[in-house]
């Protein structure tokens, strides 16, 4: 009964900081235009996070930004800023982010370990918060490969394979 009461404590830890960090950039995605489109994709890895830090990818509109927050840094930093063409911007607009659940956890991974990754997205009225915690999903891996096309390779998202183990009991 105790180990389960730790792992209750140890997910909600987890949840909170994981929404502590999302939300900084829930802000961002505030607007007055209603047909606005905004996505952003942030993540970190638990082990690496100190020297690291939380990357986000963040397109509003026709332009994508990354920013990295290190882990005692009160803000994030502009790391690349670039307009999107149109064509980028149809492909990226295409994915079927509602189709996602709000929540992914890989139980072969403690919750202490392992990648978390954020995806926020705006498109009209539509709005969809998405957590993943080490968790592969193809949508996810599409919009990753989509993103990584735009971006120059060092700062390239590193996103898990397909064959990730996730499905343990």
């Amino acid at each position: 009964m105790k180990f389960k009461l730790k792992i209750i404590v140890l997910t909600v830890t987890i949840l909170l900081t994981g929404t502590f960090l999302y939300g900084q950039h829930l802000d961002s995605l505030k607007t007055d235009n209603k047909k606005a489109f905004r996505l952003s994709l942030t993540h970190y890895n638990h082990a690496e996070q100190i020297y690291d830090g939380t990357w986000t990818y963040f397109i509003k509109e026709n332009v994508l930004e990354i920013r990295r927050r290190s882990f005692f840094a009160k803000k994030d930093s502009l790391i690349f800023k670039s307009k999107l063409d149109s064509a980028a911007l149809t492909n990226i607009k295409k994915f079927n982010i509602d189709s996602l659940s709000d929540f992914y956890f890989n139980k072969c991974v403690m919750i202490t370990s392992g990648t978390e990754y954020y995806i926020s997205y705006t498109n009209g009225a539509k709005k969809k918060q998405i957590h993943l915690h080490h968790y592969y999903h193809p949508l996810v891996a599409q919009i990753a490969n989509e993103l990584n096309l735009l971006i120059p390779e060092e700062f390239k998202i590193s996103y898990l394979s397909k064959d990730t183990e996730q499905d343990c009991e």
